[in-house]
């Protein structure tokens, strides 16, 4: 079992990650205010740093949802931005993410279309 300050250093790593793989946006961070506990691990939801300062629409991510870490598997989902509750439902019912979304092999799982 995974305790909060180690789910938060994996979902720092995967915004470490996604920084490099984001065009124009180098510098993301993990919005703390937001952070929610679920029955199975803790949800983190993230945008530009350039958005925290600014609040300005524009300057934050489109398309993202939150990072899902499971307490008991250590397991990293990257959630899209539709959805996101219906996911974290059936996951905290049954341990899966929604059936047919995408969700890659990679140590941080992906459950946006098309990665």
């Amino acid at each position: 079992m995974l305790t909060f300050n180690e789910a938060l250093a994996k979902a720092q790593n995967k915004i470490v990650e996604l920084a490099s793989e984001i065009p124009g946006h180098d510098q993301l961070v993990i919005l703390h205010e937001l952070v929610r506990e679920r029955s199975r691990g803790w949800v983190f939801p993230f945008n530009t740093n350039r958005f925290v300062e600014t609040r300005y629409p524009l300057d934050g991510l489109v398309g993202y949802g939150p990072i899902f870490v499971d307490r008991r598997t250590g397991d990293v989902y990257l959630l899209g931005a539709a959805r996101i509750q219906a996911w974290l439902d059936t996951y905290d019912r049954t341990g899966a993410p929604l059936p047919n979304r995408s969700v890659s092999k990679k140590p941080a799982k992906s459950c946006v279309p098309g990665t």
